[in-house]
């Protein structure tokens, strides 16, 4: 879990070592969840493109789209 500021783009470092992480052998896909709504560059685009093991990117759009009431899950 990383807290980014909203501005700019991600850049391919800011995924790295999430992809590192997640492409250990225990691991056959990868969700990425963006609450910041920022485009990705065009380096971390390709770079999740290469990927062997799928990545599902959620982001804000998807989150406030879905049928979930997330206030219930926030004390």
């Amino acid at each position: 879990c990383k807290f980014r500021d909203t501005q700019g783009s991600i850049a391919k470092g800011e995924i790295d070592s999430f992809l590192s992480a997640s492409g250990r052998p225990e691991f056959r896909r990868r969700i990425w969840i963006d609450t910041t709504g920022r485009a990705w560059s065009t380096k971390a685009e390709e770079t999740l493109r290469q990927q062997e093991k799928p990545v599902q990117r959620l982001g804000l759009h998807d989150l406030k789209a879905s049928p979930i009431r997330w206030a219930e899950f926030v004390q």
